[in-house]
């Protein structure tokens, strides 16, 4: 009699049990019905749209970047795409995270440009729709992902008139000095200077905003290429919450500890490069030497105008210590012969620019392009100047870099031929 009592409770409770089981299935089955597809949609991305006015033959470009600098070689996504008879294309894959992306259009006409159109836009995982012209392809209309924000389409709306009142104050400056009013001339530049002004307080507060369009625009208007280690961080600092989760901050972030670590008085990063000839050169290889390194382009004003300049400097101070390495990418250079002629070996092309006597390191062969983001590369003429104990003295766009130099280098002669 007083097991019965027992028995009976723990039967109707295994049945309770047995119910609310069945019941939490059901629940998971539905969940499972609802969450499955969604969970399989997440993270796909779509990039469609039409080029009007295309030719049978053309192609677009679906370039992703995987961090500031993009190059198909190093890692980034590149896909291509021929357009169909309407001037139609969709591309479509997987992405984690918001990423700054480039569409191109190469055109098969024999008068395409040397350096296709592109259209810089910010890609999430969304459904994108790009509406091109052949003949304006990077006025392109885009909408979806981060478009579809008012605030978003507002700044890109102002920043293209602020963009567009610049280059009408510059045309009507070019008229004035062919002109010789120099009366015109001094109000222009007092008004484009204003312009400016207004012009780059409007990215600094967007900048703030708490939406991932702001990083990416801070990388998209170059900004993360002009301003210095302490600014980039400075804008790291202010991103909201949203912002500072996005994939576009991230890339922000990566540029930020790069310029950091190229300060002046920081260890200079290791310098591992493989050299045209496969013989491996390393920072270790100028212990006790200054080293000047100098990024340079075969297409850049500044390069030329600087490459004698270097020259000199080599040859005047070698004998005290001073080496110079340089580095370039040749896959970075746009040739079109003229005549229609090809194919053109761009690499004897490149490296025939310049006489110089010192060592130069193609930036396109191996793991070289590395040295590009680890020595927070954002131009050239680009140059690094270090010391014996492998410290950074000073490293920076332009020519200004080698004032440094020539002072440093003196200061070592007068020693060492007052002893």
């Amino acid at each position: 009699q007083q097991l019965y009592p027992l028995l009976k409770n723990i039967y109707l409770k295994s049945k309770l049990i047995s119910s609310e089981m069945k019941l939490y299935g059901k629940t998971v089955a539905a969940l499972a019905v609802i969450c499955l597809p969604m969970l399989a949609q997440a993270g796909k991305y779509t990039v469609s749209g039409v080029v009007e006015g295309s030719r049978e033959g053309d192609k677009v470009v679906l370039a992703i970047y995987s961090s500031y600098n993009y190059s198909p070689e190093k890692g980034d996504r590149c896909d291509t795409l021929e357009l169909d008879g309407e001037g139609r294309f969709s591309f479509s894959g997987k992405l984690k995270s918001g990423r700054p992306a480039h569409l191109m259009y190469i055109s098969s006409s024999p008068d395409a440009p040397v350096f296709p159109p592109k259209v810089y836009f910010a890609l999430t995982p969304s459904k994108m729709l790009i509406r091109a012209n052949a003949a304006s392809f990077s006025d392109a209309s885009i909408s979806g992902g981060l478009y579809d924000d008012p605030r978003n389409t507002a700044f890109v709306k102002a920043e293209k008139e602020a963009e567009a009142c610049i280059d009408s104050l510059r045309m009507r400056s070019r008229k004035a000095s062919a002109a010789g009013d120099t009366v015109a001339m001094k109000a222009l530049k007092e008004q484009s200077e204003e312009q400016r002004s207004q012009y780059e307080r409007m990215l600094y507060s967007f900048f703030k905003e708490d939406t991932p369009f702001a990083p990416f625009q801070y990388i998209s208007t170059a900004r993360i290429y002009r301003d210095d280690a302490d600014g980039i961080a400075s804008v790291c600092a202010s991103f909201g919450r949203r912002a500072a989760k996005s994939g576009f901050a991230d890339i922000v972030r990566q540029r930020r500890d790069y310029a950091m670590a190229m300060k002046s008085g920081r260890p200079c990063p290791e310098l591992l490069l493989t050299d045209r000839d496969g013989r491996t050169v390393s920072l270790s290889d100028y212990k006790g030497k200054y080293l000047l390194v100098s990024h340079w382009s075969a297409g850049c004003g500044g390069s030329h105008y600087a490459d004698p300049l270097i020259s000199k400097v080599y040859e005047k101070y070698r004998q005290y210590g001073l080496e110079v390495l340089g580095t370039t990418d040749p896959s970075a250079v746009h040739f079109k012969p003229k005549d229609g002629s090809g194919p053109v070996d761009m690499k004897k092309m490149v490296f025939g620019i310049f006489k110089h006597e010192y060592k130069d390191i193609d930036l396109s062969e191996g793991d070289n392009y590395m040295f590009e983001k680890r020595f927070n590369v954002n131009g050239t003429p680009y140059f690094v100047f270090v010391s014996p104990e492998g410290i950074i003295i000073e490293a920076g766009l332009g020519v200004e870099v080698l004032d440094t130099v020539n002072k440093t280098m003196e200061s070592v002669r007068v020693a060492a031929e007052g002893k």
